[in-house]
């Protein structure tokens, strides 16, 4: 189909098409993705619900609060762990020539 041929109506009208069917489609795979899901829960005896309160048990006891290390002479309410990406403040500092145990709490 070359649709630089098409007028601007009939590319409206195959994009509606496209639309609808991407819904149609996206509706079949859902109930296809969740009848597996059951299934597999059922296989192993588990209901969705134990599935998903397994994960969130797991989560939430491996979540461990940790001290902030760093903390901003600027604004003594804003810290960094020192894990993860670097604070805006952090980096703004650091370029200032301010090293980083300068800022250690």
């Amino acid at each position: 189909m070359d649709l630089k041929s098409l007028s601007y109506v009939e590319l409206q009208d195959i994009t509606k098409e496209i639309e609808h069917e991407l819904k149609s489609r996206k509706s079949r795979i859902l109930s296809e993705a969740k009848n597996e899901i059951f299934s597999i829960a059922k296989k192993h005896g588990l209901t969705i619900e134990e599935i998903l309160a397994g994960k969130s048990a797991t989560k939430v006891a491996g979540t461990k609060s940790v001290a902030p290390k760093y903390r901003n002479p600027n604004n003594t309410e804003e810290t960094w762990t020192g894990r993860g990406k670097k604070p805006s403040w952090v980096l703004a500092a650091i370029s200032e020539g301010t090293s980083l145990d300068q800022l250690k709490i």
